[in-house]
């Protein structure tokens, strides 16, 4: 049974019971691609408060204000991120009834993209705050100086800016593959069965 005969005899009856497996949808080796996303959200979710909680450690252990509040920013972002996971973790239902499929499918797929998207975008913006905090925790252990000091010397300022010019276009690449690899796939998999529906429709 695929997805066509699924939608195109809906209509015989407004009482359909749900579809929990996208194997009732499509041809059985495929795998419900809701299930495999609230899966993955629940390891982003994991993630973040592992990651949360080694900033938390950095802050509280390093008494450099410099760094703390440029770690903070880093810590909000995360806090955000896992917040944002979980809320779209409660969005997402695997249980999907046949009556109002095509909605509910394109419902998570928009849903996801554009969280996708936003994280992403976000994430432009704190990546600065995370290698300036790097930078400065790192120059400051090594060389045993004040931020101050550390920074007094001009080659010290053009050190970092080229830091960060290097490494933030990186990490912003670096985050949307890792995005990509989570979550495209899925994605892809939505986009093909609501093109089935749209076209059986």
């Amino acid at each position: 049974m695929d997805l066509q005969n699924i939608w195109q005899n809906q209509t015989i009856s407004n009482d359909l019971p749900p579809i929990s497996r996208m194997s009732d949808l499509q041809l059985k080796e495929r795998k419900n691609p809701l299930t495999s996303i609230k899966r993955r959200l629940i390891a982003s979710i994991i993630w973040c408060l592992a990651i949360a909680s080694c900033y938390v450690a950095v802050i509280l252990y390093y008494n450099i204000w410099q760094v703390q509040a440029l770690i903070s920013v880093a810590l909000l972002f995360t806090v955000w991120g896992g917040v944002s996971s979980y809320l779209q973790y409660k969005k997402t239902d695997d249980r999907v009834f046949a009556n109002n499929l095509l909605t509910e499918l394109t419902r998570y797929r928009n849903s996801l993209h554009s969280w996708v998207k936003v994280s992403n975008r976000a994430a432009v913006f704190v990546y600065p705050f995370n290698v300036c905090g790097g930078f400065l925790l790192g120059g400051v252990l090594g060389s045993g100086k004040s931020v101050a000091e550390f920074m007094s010397k001009p080659a010290t300022l053009w050190i970092l800016i080229a830091t960060v010019l290097i490494l933030c276009p990186i990490a912003y690449y670096l985050g949307r593959l890792l995005n990509n690899i989570a979550y495209g796939k899925f994605i892809d998999k939505l986009n093909q069965a609501i093109s089935e529906l749209s076209d059986a429709d």
